[in-house]
Formats: structure tokens, sequence, C-alpha cells
């Protein structure tokens, strides 16, 4: 996901930081942004998460170097905090963890839930690997969508941002610590992330065919993704069905940028509040 070198431009811009500006980090796990805002002057930050470890670790390990930040194990589809409390409510990966999962609903749950404790006039950020497409339509079927007005931006991630990403993808989402003491999961992910890097430097080129050749070269690595999601797709479908029912409906294709943490880029929303959330 993007990281504060990202997102700083579009936060420090719409949300500049003062005395009084409250911040809430819904699913904030052990992320860096929470530290990173409050060094450059986010100083009124609650981080919720639904996991009591992770809290417990964070709170621990922030105790002495932000005082200031609160740490509270809590369910984001069901918070236990006023309404039109927080100024600006982030989300950068639980939206698309419970995008994921099986209840579908859940993404709905979250989204009022951000939106009913953010202030008018406020905002909600959603940080995606989710595509306008799929996103807009979801957002527009919430029961909270009347209350707030929608704009979205494709953010293109850095190198490192990158190759976290991959690191993650090639070692099948295991802890990062895991991952980088795994000579073959960093060879790969270094030869992945290089070709990425050629490919951009193509693609920038005045000459013609240096970037015909980096949209060949694009091409064909989206393509082998896109082959290779298929087929985890097909053994997952094979656990579940074993004997397919000859009334099954094919599934559309996939598009090629489809997997996330391969992606150069992700999606930030902003979900601008203009209804009090007493008058729902």
């Amino acid at each position: 996901y993007a990281t504060w070198d990202e997102l700083k431009e579009d936060l420090l811009n719409n949300f500049p930081p003062t005395p009084t500006l409250s911040v809430l980090m819904v699913g904030c796990g052990n992320s860096k942004l929470t530290e990173e805002m409050y060094l450059n002057g986010y100083k009124n930050i609650t981080n919720v998460d639904i996991s009591s470890v992770v809290i417990e670790k964070m709170a621990k390990e922030y105790q002495s170097k932000m005082p200031d930040v609160k740490w509270i194990t809590m369910d984001a589809t069901n918070m236990e905090i006023l309404p039109n409390t927080f100024d600006l409510v982030i989300d950068k990966g639980t939206y698309d963890a419970l995008a994921c999962g099986a209840d579908k609903s859940n993404i709905e749950k979250l989204t009022n839930e951000m939106v009913r404790v953010c202030k008018k006039g406020g905002s909600v950020v959603i940080v995606t690997h989710g595509g306008p497409l799929k996103r807009m339509p979801e957002f527009d079927s919430f029961a909270c969508r009347k209350s707030f007005d929608v704009k979205g931006k494709k953010m293109q991630l850095s190198e490192l941002a990158q190759l976290i990403n991959l690191l993650r993808a090639n070692s099948k989402d295991k802890p990062l610590k895991e991952a980088i003491k795994d000579k073959e999961v960093i060879t790969k992910s270094l030869k992945e992330i290089l070709l990425i890097k050629k490919e951009g430097e193509l693609l920038k080129s005045e000459n013609p065919k240096h970037k015909m050749l980096g949209l060949m070269l694009k091409a064909r690595r989206l393509k082998t993704q896109e082959d290779a999601h298929k087929i985890e797709e097909h053994k997952g479908e094979e656990v579940k069905s074993p004997s397919p029912s000859p009334e099954s409906v094919p599934k559309p294709s996939v598009p090629s940028d489809y997997c996330p943490q391969r992606q150069d880029h992700c999606f930030f929303y902003m979900l601008h509040k203009l209804i009090d959330s007493l008058q729902l």
C-alpha cells in the first residue's frame, strides 16, 4: 500500500495539521503511518484495531515517543465511538481485507461506521487497491451514501512500496520479517522490481521504439500475472467443487492488473461528509 511519501501531499494539502484536528486510524495494524503523521504535525490521533495483541504491542512501542496518541482494541465495523467525533478518518487496507472475505456486507458496515464517527465537514479517506469501476458502485450502494461526496485518484507507488508488496506476494502473505530471510523470495522480488523499473524507463523514453518495448514488456508481465491468478483461482474452485455443475456460469475474465500485490499503483478515495450523523 501507499506509504507516507505517497500520501503526504494529499493529506497535508486537504487536512493541514492543527492542534485541534482529530484523526482516527482504522485497522491501524503495525503500520508506520501514525508515526509518520505524528512527526509531521498530527498529534491528536486515535488508532483502533480488532487485534488486542497488535494494540498492546504498538501502545508499548510508542508510549514514550508519542504520548498523545491513543491505541484502542475495537471492531471497526461496530465502533464504540460517538457520532461526529473525528475530523479525519483514515483506512489503509482494512476495506480491502474485508472485501476479500465471505461476508460482503462488512465493507458497508465499515464505511457506514467511518462516516458515522466523522464530523460534518470532515472526510473519510480510504486507500485501496480497488479501482473506480469496482469501488464507486460499492460506495453508491451503501446506506450512508447520501451523506457524502466522493472523489478518487490513482496513486503511483514508490519502488520501495512495490518491493514490499512483491515480497509479501512471493512469500504467500507470510510476515515480512520472514520473507526477507528467504533468499529465493528476495531474489525473485528483486528481479521483478528491476523489470518494473526498466519498463518505467522505457515508457518514459521519447524514442518510439523504446516506448513500444516498454509496453510489450509490461503487457507480457501482466499477462503472466493474470495466468498465475487464474491457475490459483481454478485450484480453489477444484477444492470447493470437485464435480462442477453443468449449470455453472463461467466467471468473467480477470483484468490484467488484477493482482493487487503486484500493482504499481493504488487508489485514494476521499469521502467528504455533508450531513451531521444525527440527521441521518
